[in-house]
């Protein structure tokens, strides 16, 4: 079993990596899923920002 001894001599950099992106993708979802759930709470108070933003843009 040649692959199992390969698989063994993964380079330290490339785990490190792999975890680092792991991590990275799993906050950046976690943002995601936060802002979501915070949208869908104040979507009120988002959506009049939003028209007064757009008022406030056709008025310049």
């Amino acid at each position: 079993m040649g692959g199992v001894e390969e698989s063994k001599e993964i380079p330290l950099q490339n785990v490190i990596k792999v975890k680092f992106l792991y991590i990275f993708f799993n906050s950046l979802f976690q943002i995601r899923v936060n802002f979501t759930i915070y949208a869908s709470r104040n979507k009120k108070v988002i959506t009049n920002y939003y028209s007064c933003y757009k008022i406030n843009k056709i008025r310049r």
